[in-house]
């Protein structure tokens, strides 16, 4: 009877541990307390981030960085819906390459944005095709960037005004040059800050050697948390591109088919970044009065 019992109860243990170890292996998700939210999906080599600030009132607005390809839209908003997402207060289009733009026409009918901000040039091929069809029926604001600009976004956060925190503040950098000699959309690629607190996302685009200059001759510092340009692909200027931004955190999209190379993860490492890879599942950061949070 005591073996019996002892049986059961070590059971009993074993079953708690994996009740409660699963729930502390799941990353930050829906939440009602104030914060700024990003979830960078796996969705192969492609780019979709949602940035979510919940204010103090529990209001929540809604950005999405990119839309995948066209095979990654119904798993993408099954992704949203699962985040509680019904409605997006902005799409930002970084650049009209296939793997960004690819899921926008499946988005827009399934899910309501208010406003699209894209760059301001001409791309090309089926997926750009589809997109620019998808925008012609589209009811909501299009906003082609001709200049960096600040774009409004979130809500004020009295809660954390001892720590000098503001509301969030989202600028968006602009391609300087209207042709690249090599690498036309990629060099197009806006680049997205998002700063909350004393913590700055920048988001990069697929950005190439000749676009990374720019930032670098606008001043570029220290962020947060990057989202490593053109999914990790190496290029000679990105040592000093990391050197100039310095992230705590880098995010990588890649896949287990097209992994970031090894020159690039290995530059990040050396100046002491931590670095997350789409491949290995969903990436989940969290901004707050406590500091950022990265999980996967």
């Amino acid at each position: 009877m005591r073996i019996r019992f002892l049986k059961k109860f070590v059971c009993f243990c074993m079953g708690l541990l994996v009740l409660f170890g699963s729930c502390a292996e799941k990353p930050i998700q829906k939440t009602k307390t104030p914060g700024l939210y990003t979830v960078f999906y796996k969705i192969g080599k492609a780019d979709a981030a949602l940035v979510s600030e919940v204010s103090d009132d529990g209001l929540t607005v809604n950005m999405l960085i990119d839309a995948g390809e066209k095979d990654d839209a119904e798993e993408l908003i099954d992704k949203l819906h699962a985040e509680g997402v019904e409605a997006l207060d902005i799409l930002v289009v970084t650049h009209f390459d296939k793997d960004h733009i690819g899921g926008v026409p499946a988005l827009l009918s399934a899910v309501p944005v208010k406003t699209i901000y894209m760059p301001d040039y001409t791309g090309s091929g089926a997926a750009y095709d589809a997109f620019m069809a998808a925008l012609a029926v589209y009811e909501g604001d299009q906003i082609v960037l001709t200049k960096d600009s600040a774009i409004d976004f979130g809500k004020s956060n009295d809660f954390v005004e001892s720590n000098d925190f503001v509301e969030s503040e989202v600028w968006i950098s602009t391609p300087k040059a209207s042709v690249y000699d090599k690498k036309q959309d990629n060099n197009s690629s806006l680049a997205v800050f998002v700063t909350y607190g004393n913590h700055t996302l920048l988001f990069a685009g697929d950005a190439e050697r000749a676009r990374q200059k720019e930032l670098l001759s606008e001043g570029l510092s220290h962020v947060s948390l990057l989202k490593v340009p053109h999914h990790g692909v190496w290029n000679k200027g990105l040592d000093d591109f990391f050197a100039a931004c310095t992230p705590d955190y880098a995010v990588i999209t890649c896949s287990d088919k097209n992994p970031a190379e090894s020159k690039t993860t290995e530059s990040l490492a050396s100046i002491g970044t931590k670095i997350f890879e789409t491949r290995n599942g969903d990436i989940h950061v969290r901004v707050d009065a406590e500091g950022i949070t990265v999980l996967q």
